[in-house]
């Protein structure tokens, strides 16, 4: 069997590890577009930004048995060879069809196949939790999204009517009576789940040597985050009721999940501990000195792993929360509003959005009527609190709405100087460059996902006319958004 399979053996540690790079070289070339397309899941899926330190991990991990591999026949073996060939299969298959989980797969299969096919498989067998690990760099578990949205949504209900608090849940959007909030797929979960069993992964072999404790550690590291998030939504829904809507949105709703994140995880590592696997005081002295290896290798393994927890949670939140905070906004040509008339002012709304990094208001007559543009500028994570249910066109103190027609329009009034001022308006959104007419809020839309890219900036526009009835000014009123867009957007 060994003379079968086992192509050539003990041609030296150098040549292996040169052969293989040849390949893997090769086989990176050759299937560039999926490295690309996995890379661009992990710069831009807060999801998955851990999986950047999937590979270096692997590699420390193999590295840190050097000391066992030493005196191991290294060999090319033509098993990893035969699986190679499965598994190229697979990946034409897939990539000839668009499945990328199982093109991205079997991309990591093909670099442990070539971990077999030339190292030998004795070695392999060695390393190969390292190698199953490099599977964990595959961006996989986005399908479990809507299912987790759901036990969310419906967990955070069921803890607000313990409190007290009247909820309505009308399929994932939350009504109290201080506001609406949608369980978007940034509420989810997600990114805490498959950040947690990958961890849960890496500890369970690392500091278990039972099956039995090892499948329970993995189980928890799925089910606690599960729970957690839900009790995370509601102390989000609960700091948001309780300060009037001044914390825990945008950015903070964000960071604070992190944080809860890294707590869960301390108290999913302190349960861990509680089965811990104690050594056997009856062993003899080669059993002894075994268990006293394996305790070290543990506290060695404990090191690695709380260094990549701190890891994930860099990787994973301050990286992104930092640029999505500092994110561009995109440069707008003011100056062209000026030259078709419109002239800075002080805001005749006086409204309310709350995140905005911009607020810049113009006005002009026409036709004899005075016309108001109110706009509001949002970049990278803060678009997200476009869908506060606290925001409005208006000072809510000075005005009051008349009547709110069928969207985008509305009616309201206020007095000044004793005397009655009514105003028409027209709100929209220009979502990442799409336009989306009328007022958002969490109850009204399922775009909140898709506004947090760092490149794309959107815009509230608010377009107000004193004085006016609908069928008067709703055709001028488009085109002036249409000369908006054409001038600024």
């Amino acid at each position: 069997m060994s003379a079968t399979l086992m192509l050539k053996e003990n041609y030296g540690m150098k040549q292996a590890t040169s052969i293989f790079a040849l390949c893997s070289a090769l086989l990176l070339i050759g299937s560039y577009s999926t490295l690309m397309d996995m890379f661009t899941i992990w710069m831009n899926s807060d999801t998955y930004n851990h999986c950047f330190l999937i590979f270096p991990i692997s590699a420390y991990l193999i590295y840190s048995e050097r000391e066992s591999l030493v005196g191991i026949p290294v060999g090319l073996d033509l098993r990893g060879g035969l699986l190679f060939i499965a598994a190229a299969f697979i990946w034409l298959c897939a990539n000839l069809v668009d499945v990328k989980l199982f093109e991205q797969g079997a991309l990591v299969l093909m670099i442990q196949s070539l971990v077999i096919a030339c190292f030998g498989m004795q070695l392999s067998r060695k390393i190969w939790f390292p190698l199953f690990f490099l599977f964990f760099a595959v961006p996989f578990g986005s399908e479990l999204v809507p299912a987790l949205r759901d036990i969310t949504a419906v967990f955070s209900v069921e803890m607000l009517k313990l409190t007290g608090i009247p909820v309505f849940l009308d399929s994932r959007y939350i009504s109290i009576p201080t506001g609406n909030f949608f369980v978007a797929e940034a509420c989810s979960g997600i990114n805490y789940l498959i950040a947690s069993f990958t961890l849960g992964v890496l500890y369970a072999y690392y500091q278990y040597q039972s099956v039995y404790r090892r499948a329970l550690f993995v189980v928890l590291s799925l089910i606690v985050p599960v729970i957690a998030n839900g009790i995370r939504a509601y102390g989000i829904i609960m700091i948001a009721h309780l300060s009037d809507h001044k914390y825990a949105t945008g950015v903070d709703h964000i960071i604070y999940g992190w944080i809860w994140f890294g707590v869960v995880l301390f108290l999913l590592f302190a349960i861990g501990r509680t089965f811990a696997e104690k050594p056997n005081k009856d062993s003899d002295d080669g059993e002894q000195s075994e268990t006293t290896s394996l305790s070290a290798g543990k506290g060695s393994s404990s090191f690695v792993i709380g260094t990549v927890v701190i890891g994930f949670l860099i990787v994973a939140a301050v990286v992104p929360i930092h640029s999505k905070m500092n994110a561009p906004l995109v440069d707008v040509n003011w100056e062209q509003l000026n030259q078709e008339g419109w002239q800075p002012q002080t805001s005749l709304l006086k409204g309310k959005y709350t995140g905005a990094r911009k607020e810049i208001s113009f006005g002009k007559s026409i036709e004899y009527k005075p016309w108001a543009i109110d706009v509001y500028q949002y970049a990278g994570l803060n678009q997200a609190e476009i869908f506060s249910s606290i925001n409005s066109e208006f000072d809510k103190e000075e005005w009051r709405e008349l009547e709110r027609r069928s969207s985008p329009y509305g009616v309201w009034t206020r007095v000044q100087n004793n005397r009655e001022q009514t105003v028409w308006l027209l709100t929209v959104q220009y979502l990442r460059g799409k336009q989306v007419v009328g007022r958002l809020n969490a109850m009204t839309t399922d775009l909140y996902q898709q506004l947090t890219a760092t490149e794309n900036n959107s815009f509230v526009v608010v377009i107000a006319v004193e004085n006016s009835e609908l069928s008067q000014v709703e055709d001028k009123a488009y085109r002036v958004l249409k000369q908006f867009e054409k001038d600024i957007l």
